[in-house]
């Protein structure tokens, strides 16, 4: 057609029939053998199992593939993933092809391992909330197997689950009083015990394993003290208080005296580090990443301009630690700097500051952007301190309705947050402003 007879009408649309057709294509292409030009040895071991598909069709559901992997591949060198199962990447390469992954209870740890690995990002979301359903409705069959394989390929996320999911059997210190743990296998207890996710104090832990010794040693008819020895090295004793170690522990004998002596250096001065061997002085998490909100909705527009810096205070009434804080952001690019500081006024200390963080995002957001920091700073006690913020960007959202206070529960534990009118130049008030939320972890032995 002649630049002359050409009309100004739009193209064409793109339709669904195009996706179909193309998917349908793309399906037959995984049964043709030629298709499949590179070669993958995938685990280790007896477990190893080669595959031969093609290394640009993972690339498209992998950035691992995509930025890493596939500038690297020689033509008839095996690309060699031996932290991987064939279970879980078989999986990944059905979902490459379009074809439903066929993720099921057998093979879902192994899945999640190998998208996490891979960075598959929707298949290991959509299997983690699959495997949150497989917790909740069938947890006596899943617990020990999934906890279990989670430990084995470091899934602290899947371990997580596990053991939230004991919520099902009254929490988590019901849960070691239970008749169900008190069955447990030597090694499964151990496998318990060392795990930071296991969100109770040594004390209660202390008093399960006791319980759990006596249950074994009449099972087997044998003393509660060689039932004691196959697990107390799992027991985190430099995370008791020495009131308790003494009462409670060293009575029982289990311990040596080297083993007690250590500990007892370690109670007594910790910042001497004594040495704990074999006992691990790592606190447990009985509080990860908990949101703490400061507010009941949004609403109106709040401004970020240069210069301008928003700012509240916080006061908590038990030891924790601050991980992240929440800010609301507009469409387009945002700037945001965070610092964290002790004390108010004049006389405040700076405890942490994020440096320059950029934000992008398509839509005027409704719920808080997490912004980490650098590291969890510790928040004491009775303490006031404040959260400043210079952000610079386009107008988001504001809260309303901000809360004086806030009371949160988890694991048993009660912690009162406290908000505190900054003594800074800003706009920002217990009633409104760009400081939604704050993210919190509480440790053992603390």
């Amino acid at each position: 057609m002649s630049k002359d007879t050409k009309i100004g009408l739009p193209l064409m649309e793109k339709s669904k029939e195009m996706d179909s057709y193309y998917l349908v294509s793309l399906k037959k292409c995984f049964h043709v053998p030629q298709f499949h030009s590179t070669k993958f040895l995938i685990g280790i071991g007896e477990d190893a199992k080669e595959f031969k598909c093609n290394a640009s069709v993972l690339a498209v559901i992998s950035p691992v593939f995509r930025d890493t992997l596939l500038g690297k591949i020689k033509k008839g060198t095996p690309i060699k993933l031996p932290n991987i199962s064939p279970v879980g990447f078989a999986a990944l390469v059905r979902f490459a092809f379009s074809f439903d992954p066929e993720i099921g209870q057998d093979n879902v740890i192994e899945v999640i391992h190998a998208a996490k690995e891979l960075e598959v990002t929707i298949i290991y979301e959509l299997a983690l909330k699959y495997l949150s359903t497989m917790l909740e409705g069938h947890f006596d069959v899943f617990f020990i197997p999934y906890i279990e394989l989670a430990t084995k390929y470091c899934l602290g996320e899947v371990v997580k689950k596990c053991l939230d999911s004991l919520v099902l059997m009254g929490g988590i210190r019901d849960f070691l009083k239970s008749k169900k743990f008190s069955e447990f296998a030597p090694e499964f207890v151990n496998l318990l015990l060392s795990r930071d996710e296991l969100a109770v104090g040594e004390s209660h832990v202390w008093d399960a394993v006791q319980a759990w010794a006596k249950v074994q040693s009449g099972k087997h008819k044998t003393d509660i003290k060689e039932e004691l020895q196959k697990v107390y090295h799992n027991v985190r004793f430099p995370l008791m208080t020495t009131k308790d170690f003494s009462c409670h522990v060293v009575p029982t004998g289990v311990l040596t005296q080297k083993e007690m002596l250590d500990v007892f250096c370690y109670l007594t001065y910790p910042e001497g580090k004594p040495t704990t061997e074999p006992f691990s002085s790592v606190p447990r998490l009985l509080w990860d990443n908990i949101c703490i909100k400061r507010y009941s909705k949004c609403g109106g527009d709040w401004f970020h301009l240069e210069g301008y810096v928003d700012c509240i205070g916080v006061e908590t009434d038990r030891k924790c630690q601050i991980l992240a804080v929440g800010v609301f952001v507009g469409e387009g690019d945002t700037r945001c700097r965070i610092r964290l500081f002790k004390g108010q006024g004049g006389l405040r200390q700076l405890l942490e500051e994020t440096g320059d963080i950029n934000i992008s995002a398509k839509e005027k957001l409704q719920e808080p952007f997490r912004v980490n920091l650098k590291g969890p700073v510790t928040l004491l006690p009775g303490e006031v301190y404040e959260i400043e913020i210079d952000q610079i960007g386009p107008v988001s959202w504001k809260l309303k309705d901000g809360k004086t206070s806030a009371i949160q529960t988890c694991n048993d534990i009660e912690i009162k947050f406290t908000w505190h009118k900054p003594k800074v130049d800003t706009e920002t008030s217990l009633k409104k402003g760009n400081i939604p939320c704050i993210w919190v972890r509480v440790l053992s032995g603390q």
